[in-house]
């Protein structure tokens, strides 16, 4: 269990039945708490009047008179400390005693207490205080052990065994004595116990340092949603998630570590560490399964989740929807050629005059293909005006992005989304063309109801999918092209970072950097930048391409089938040996050619025939990411004034 949803907190509890409790620890509840808890009826008299004299006689308050059921009732029903909330507690504790056996207000007592936090988990009741404190089940705690937790009970903090030591064993001994006094233990069996030292457990890897809190932020806003707040409220429920614990793990490492890497690089730019944040999600791109989510780089700093609320500007990550949509338009295929120059467009009366990295230009048609390849801003704008903006901001919505506006910069990205959004659009080229609805449950169980209709839901893929995005071979024309991204063109650097596995992907640049990879099984998207939006200065593939590399790694150690298999090719493709410069089937005047996927009935029909020739058109392995941001000669670049 990752936590215990209760109104707004976060706990971790493991419920145990009266029979579960060992007799040694219910008498250490029963010696130091409440002694005469089986006699009273829900207030004790005697105890108050036994209270008060100490009280006096030692000057201060010592001890409270309240009973076993007054401190239920106040945990469960009541808040603020007043006297007119004493007088409730009482009235409440007489009704409680003519409802309930004793067993049962002392078990649901032993399920309430609080007894200390793991991490920023609060640790409810005596069963997960065992595993917590000593590693243990509840039945296997001998007379120390249950004498320690409850000894924690009035003051878990003050008492904590991790934090104060000594104190918490004055207070064990405490409650061995407390239990000679009741008759419960002899004199030596006490005196044995309080010989014997702390055999704590080592305290356990909190949820806050895996990242966690920022998927239960997220789970508990989906459940808000599929069924409702007064619901959840009204019925306790068990939550079964998507999360891989595992992956989880490995993703919040990977962050963690490249973080601590860029904030060397901008401390010697005076940035101070920390201000810089990143975000993840990894899916299921067959389910839409959230496996992994990094909302930022620490939740005690800061409780924002930047994998689902943070939209920001896509960049070059936007490009693939682009290819997509003129694809799917019919007239164009990877070979298609367009100038790569500079060039003015013109969009309802106004110049927009991009520019592709550093001004280099080839100056000369080049294919489709070799354009995403080398994520060239010139040629992904003119082929937007051709395919027809409308075209692409339909692909884009029907994956799953926010629509975006109808003007030319929105094929370099100047749209915005959040990581989640981004990810679930990428699954539809790894999914054959069906878009994916992400969601962190898989099953939502209500107790004590058999029969009832939130025992058996699910969210089964087909509940999921709505109307394709585009067919499965165009899906697959764009994962061959983006696998060429990863092996060849602007994030090469994967394969230099030791991921040698079936992978298709896209940086992207804006003001921050974006890395989107995904295989046959697994999207990930990985998002690194400033909240307040402050310019970055890395590339997607400097910034955010190795979290990605690192996460798939140990994703394949941990998960084999992760990696194991290529993407499927679809019926309906057609591979041809191309020249890559023409775009032209290969012919003897081609010193290279090129394997690539057409659409059946699309690839080239006449060979080169041109002299020999050799270009080489591809950025090496082992250069930085060509960056996309594009750029105006003389003024800052067009597409953030938009």
């Amino acid at each position: 269990m990752i936590a215990a949803l209760n109104a707004q907190e976060l706990g971790k509890r493991i419920l145990v039945s009266f029979d579960d409790l060992p007799r040694d620890l219910a008498n250490a509840v029963l010696a130091i708490e409440d002694k005469r808890f089986f006699e009273h009826r829900g207030i004790d008299f005697i105890g108050i009047l036994r209270a008060l004299r100490e009280n006096i006689k030692q000057g201060e308050i010592v001890q409270g008179g309240s009973t076993i059921t007054q401190q239920l009732v106040k945990d469960v029903f009541l808040t603020r400390q007043t006297l007119w909330r004493k007088l409730k507690e009482a009235y409440l504790a007489l009704i409680l005693e003519l409802k309930l056996r004793k067993e049962e207000i002392f078990t649901l007592y032993c399920n309430e207490i609080y007894l200390g936090q793991s991490g920023r988990f609060s640790i409810q009741g005596l069963g997960q205080a065992a595993r917590d404190y000593f590693g243990k089940d509840i039945s296997q705690l001998i007379l120390s052990e249950a004498a320690l937790l409850a000894g924690l009970i009035q003051g878990p903090n003050r008492y904590s065994p991790y934090k104060n030591r000594d104190q918490a064993i004055a207070r064990r001994n405490t409650v061995l004595d407390a239990m000679v006094e009741m008759g419960a233990i002899a004199k030596a069996q006490a005196e044995e116990a309080k010989s014997e030292g702390l055999k704590l457990a080592p305290p356990r890897k909190s949820a806050d340092e895996t990242g966690m809190p920022y998927f239960i932020d997220y789970v508990k806003e989906y459940l808000d949603k599929i069924v409702g707040a007064d619901e959840m409220a009204r019925i306790s429920y068990r939550i079964y998630t998507t999360i891989d614990v595992q992956l989880q793990q490995a993703a919040h490492q990977a962050v963690t570590t490249q973080l601590k890497k860029l904030d060397e690089v901008f401390a010697k730019q005076n940035v101070p560490p920390g201000p810089l944040q990143a975000a993840l999600v990894a899916l299921d791109v067959r389910t839409g399964e959230v496996l992994a989510m990094v909302g930022g780089r620490s939740y005690a700093d800061s409780q924002l989740n930047r994998a689902t609320d943070a939209n920001r500007q896509m960049g070059s990550a936007f490009k693939p929807f682009v290819y997509a949509a003129a694809f799917n338009e019919g007239r164009f295929t990877p070979v298609s050629r367009i100038l790569d120059a500079p060039k003015v467009f013109y969009s309802q009366g106004e110049e927009y005059a991009p520019g592709n990295y550093g001004n280099g230009y080839s100056n000369r048609e080049v294919t489709l293909r070799e354009a995403l390849v080398r994520s060239l801003n010139i040629v992904t704008v003119d082929l937007a005006q051709q395919a027809g903006l409308y075209r692409i901001a339909e692909i884009a919505e029907r994956a799953g992005l926010p629509r975006p506006p109808l003007v030319p910069s929105i094929a370099l990205g100047a749209s915005q989304a959040t990581p989640l959004e981004v990810a679930s659009a990428y699954a539809s080229f790894a999914n054959g063309g069906l878009p994916v609805a992400p969601r962190p449950v898989r099953l939502i169980h209500s107790a004590g109801s058999e029969s009832s209709y939130w025992n058996s839901f699910s969210l089964s893929p087909e509940q999921t999918r709505s109307r394709r995005v585009f067919s499965p071979q165009i899906a697959y024309l764009m994962t061959d092209i983006m696998k060429a991204v990863i092996n060849e063109g602007t994030a090469a650097s994967v394969r230099a970072l030791g991921f040698n596995k079936p992978a298709a992907g896209k940086t992207g640049t804006s003001h921050d950097g974006w890395f989107v990879g995904y295989t046959p099984a697994l999207v990930c998207v990985v998002w690194v930048g400033f909240d307040d939006n402050r310019e970055l200065g890395l590339t997607g593939a400097q910034s955010a391409l190795p979290i990605w590399v690192e996460l798939r790694k140990k994703a394949i150690a941990i998960r084999p089938e992760l990696g194991r298999d290529d993407f499927p090719v679809p019926g309906g493709i057609t591979f041809a040996q191309i020249d890559p410069v023409t775009g032209l089937l290969a012919s003897e005047y081609c010193l290279k050619t090129r394997k690539q996927a057409f659409i059946s009935g699309t690839e080239p029909k006449a060979f080169c025939s041109s002299e020999r020739h050799s270009i080489d058109i591809i950025v090496d392995s082992e250069e930085p990411e060509i960056p996309d941001r594009p750029t105006e000669t003389g003024k800052a670049p067009s597409i953030w004034d938009n």
